[in-house]
This record gives C-alpha cells, structure tokens and sequence, in this order.
C-alpha cells in the first residue's frame, strides 16, 4: 500500500498494519474521532472499540480513552476501503 495521504487513510493504515489506534498516537489529529465514525457509519468497518485504557496527564489527571481494533476477518474489507479512498 502507498503513503496514505488524508487522515482517513491515515487511520486506515495503522488499523490495517498494526492492528489497533488510539487517540493517543494521533494526538496531533483534532478530526480523528471523526474519521473514526466516518469509517463505521459511512463506510461499514467493523471496529471493536470496546476496549479502553487509562492515562495520566504530566499533572497526574487521570483520562481514558478508546483502542479501536480491526479484526482479522474485517482486514480485506478495510484495505478495499483504503483503495477507494486513493482514487478520491
């Protein structure tokens, strides 16, 4: 797969290679919580986001946030989507 280059494929290509993403690695994303509804609603994939984690701030403040994953059986349909954004 080539570089992705909006933040849809972004997402799509840590889904697909490494399996999982947070908001925690794409801190510097302000519409990645977006992107990952637009990815359920409008393009169907199925991400298992049940799973959450818990941080600490540098000042100690506790925060939580979704880990969504890609299961193996959607990984097919995920790349057919990555492809079809390329060509948008």
């Amino acid at each position: 797969m080539k570089k992705p280059k909006t933040q849809k494929q972004e997402i799509l290509y840590d889904l697909i290679n490494e399996g999982s993403c947070s908001i925690e690695k794409f801190f510097y994303m302000c519409g990645f919580r977006t992107r990952i509804s637009e990815l359920k609603l409008k393009h169907g994939l199925n991400l298992d986001s049940s799973t959450k984690d818990n941080g600490k701030s540098k000042h100690g403040n506790v925060y939580t946030f979704h880990i969504h994953k890609l299961l193996e059986k959607d990984k097919a349909k995920a790349i057919e989507i990555y492809n079809q954004l390329k060509t948008l």
